[in-house]
């Protein structure tokens, strides 16, 4: 701390205007026992507090890993930054201007901090001008008007217009500002030795940290047709990484100032700009979004200095929500009490208020499912519940989400996984507590068995549909086998007998299905093949895979109603036999 370069009477004041108490009360809840404060650390997951911090001598210590020191230091931990950034933020907090001049780590920090404050004084500039062009351009605010972003919004957020790919840049050179400067701040580009406006023709949304700097833009397509994807965004640069940023921030941070002694319960989280400005119209102040990346720690922490909850508000489709969930676990671990918002599928927040109203999502914020319920049923939504195989793999993934609770919440939910699968809830509570070796096939040995109809379902008749079309047009991937005929069942099982045993041509075909049920003789003559085979060959061999593991659990419930009854060398028999099921529909090879 000494080498940094910035004066130690100034460091002092410092920490004399800031109680380390004050200062980790930002981020923890203490409780005073004794003569030191108590808390969870914030730096490793713990269920007994063994952080400890001490207000007569200002240190923090963690006795379980270690951690330790001052102020500054606990801010560069809990933020990611140096120290003289965690200085500066400690300084902001005080209202205390930092020294003009100071060292790091043998680093200029005065060039830096020059060469950055001229950064942030262009970037204000093109935005300002953004802004102005905007109010003057009939074209943009008449976008705007129809997807209901009026004056009170394009002020709020200060969006902007960039009316062409060359306009910002004649301008700000006329102020003074060369392009160099614009390259760095990520305003403009260069093709060909040639700059032009990064964001040339489109709508501007700036991205304003929580000092209020504008440190990157978003530009929104007005176009139909799309050709250089609908956002383009600020790379990263010396200002702005999107991973420690979030947009809104800003504004959440000024109705705070702007409200004393009030604060946000919660800060909802959505994906884009305009679902923001949406729900910020709508009265959702503590509305913010994610820049378009998955969650960082650097921006759950910047979410914990404003609120201890946090509800996410992420299209309604579970399609590709890995991404989702590993941010999720982010806020988790940095103690955020986090609730995700279902909403209709295909629907984002803008939509669902423009369309529904704002009655329709407060509900729908209201009904948000703890982190928890949110997961079992992501899980249940991937994993196919009505085979072995599914429910096997839900319930590996439930139970892996229940061991990061503590004993009372996991009891709790062992319930909702029970009536997911209906799994025996005795052995599920060993598997969880005590023995993690306990084969999971074994709980769910004694569901209800639902056994097969003679009807397919609307899937499994587009697979076995698949495959005989396939086979009428003699494809050569094909695999012409008799066991074909055990995985088939019903009505398409008749037509798979004719095929493999006649190989008809399409006349031959149609003359003697000409009296069969026209629905499904119609859909194999006029199956939708792809132009390109690897496509073909791929969805054949999925849907045959689909019909042989439809066919294995079929036989895998009889198989389990037998086991009810059965008992010595007909019980060892039978679960042999259901572990070798179980090799297949690992193995996903269709045996032909």
């Amino acid at each position: 701390m000494e080498n940094s370069g910035i004066p130690n009477s100034f460091l002092e004041e410092l920490k004399q205007k800031n109680n380390i108490v004050s200062v980790i009360s930002r981020y923890v809840p203490l409780e005073r026992k004794g003569r030191n404060y108590w808390a969870r650390c914030p730096f490793h997951g713990e269920k007994t507090p063994s952080f400890s911090v001490n207000e007569v001598d200002q240190y923090y210590h963690c006795f379980g890993c270690k951690a330790g020191g001052n102020i500054f230091k606990f801010v560069m931990e809990m933020e990611s930054v140096s120290f003289a950034e965690a200085v500066k933020m400690i300084a902001d907090w005080s209202n205390m201007e930092m020294p003009n001049t100071y060292y790091e780590n043998g680093k200029d920090y005065k060039k830096e901090k020059e060469e950055r404050d001229k950064m942030v004084e262009c970037m204000k500039a093109v935005a300002k001008h953004y802004h102005e062009n905007l109010i003057n351009s009939k074209f943009a605010k008449e976008y705007l008007f129809g997807r209901g972003i009026h004056f009170d919004m394009i002020n709020k957020f200060g969006l902007g217009y960039s009316v062409n790919y060359n306009e910002i840049i004649d301008y700000m050179n006329k102020k003074g500002y060369n392009n160099e400067l614009l390259l760095k701040c990520g305003v403009i580009k260069e093709k060909d030795g040639r700059p032009y406006d990064a964001y040339g023709e489109r709508i501007i949304f700036p991205v304003i940290n929580i000092y209020g700097e504008v440190v990157a833009f978003s530009g929104r397509t007005t176009k139909k047709v799309v050709e250089y994807g609908k956002y383009i965004n600020t790379a990263e640069t010396k200002l702005f990484s999107k991973s420690k940023n979030l947009f809104a921030i800003n504004l959440v941070k000024k109705y705070k100032k702007q409200n004393p002694g009030k604060s946000f319960s919660e800060l909802i989280i959505c994906e884009g700009q305009t679902d923001v400005i949406a729900m910020h119209k709508a009265g959702y102040n503590n509305a913010i979004a994610s820049l378009g990346t998955a969650l960082t720690v650097d921006q759950a922490r910047l979410i914990k200095r404003f609120a201890d909850k946090v509800v996410i508000c992420y299209d309604g489709d579970f399609a590709g929500q890995k991404a989702t969930l590993r941010g999720l676990d982010i806020l988790k671990h940095e103690k955020l009490n986090v609730r995700v918002a279902s909403l209709p599928d295909g629907m984002d927040p803008d939509e669902v208020i423009r369309q529904k109203g704002k009655t329709a999502f407060d509900r729908i914020i209201e009904d948000a499912l703890p982190l928890i319920e949110f997961k079992l049923k992501y899980f249940s939504k991937i994993y196919d519940l009505k085979d072995m195989d599914g429910k096997v793999k839900f319930l590996e993934a439930a139970l892996d989400a229940l061991r990061e609770l503590g004993e009372v919440e996991a009891e709790v939910y062992l319930d909702l996984v029970r009536e997911y699968t209906g799994a025996n809830k005795e052995f599920l509570r060993d598997k969880l507590y005590k023995n993690k070796d306990l084969k999971l096939t074994e709980a769910v040995s004694s569901t209800s068995v639902v056994k097969r109809e003679v009807k397919n379902t609307d899937v499994g008749e587009k697979a076995e549909i698949c495959v005989l079309a396939n086979i009428l047009r003699n494809k050569d991937y094909v695999t012409i086998s008799a066991k074909l005929k055990e995985y088939f069942f019903g009505e398409h099982k008749v037509i798979l007998e004719y095929l493999l045993d006649n190989k008809p041509t399409i006349d031959q075909f149609i003359e003697k299905f000409k009296d069969h049920e026209k629905d499904i003789v119609g859909e194999i003559l006029n199956y939708d093949f792809f132009e390109d085979p690897s496509k073909n060959k791929q969805q054949y061999e999925d849907c045959l895979w689909r019909i042989y593991r439809a066919y294995l659990s079929y036989n895998q419930s009889l198989l389990f109603e037998k086991l009810k009854s059965a008992e010595g060398n007909e019980k060892k028999e039978i679960m042999k036999k259901l572990q070798d099921i179980i090799q297949k529909i690992n193995s996903r090879r269709v045996d032909l």
